[in-house]
């Protein structure tokens, strides 16, 4: 009668530990690595779940800067910060000398164009 693969694993790993009681140093050697691999998967893991609550609270406080600044500087307000218009100058393309300013207040574009 043939044997299942149930009985044939049994076999081999009853032959090999009949083998390994034979030399106690390398069945020693392999339980440690094992212990080492199960050591390391677990830091690494511990790890990783430390970096993810440091990066939710550093989202969390980026949060919480954002709202306090956003109260700070209202626009309009006395003191607020003043934007300054912006100035898009365009350079002389092929069969075009001069310079186009656009969206740039009169003195400036004057300023700019050289007139």
């Amino acid at each position: 009668m043939q044997q299942g693969p149930i009985e044939e694993g049994a076999k081999v790993a009853g032959g090999f530990i009949d083998a390994l009681r034979g030399q106690p140093a390398t069945l020693a050697l392999i339980v440690s690595n094992m212990a080492l691999l199960i050591f390391i998967f677990y830091i690494g893991h511990e790890v990783a779940t430390g970096r993810q609550k440091m990066l939710e609270q550093e989202y969390e406080y980026q949060k919480h800067v954002t709202e306090l600044l956003s109260k700070c500087i209202v626009p309009g307000r006395q003191g607020a910060l003043e934007e300054e218009p912006r100035k898009y100058i365009l350079l002389p393309s092929v069969g075009e000398p001069e310079k186009r300013v656009l969206d740039a207040s009169e003195p400036e574009r004057k300023m700019l164009e050289g007139k």
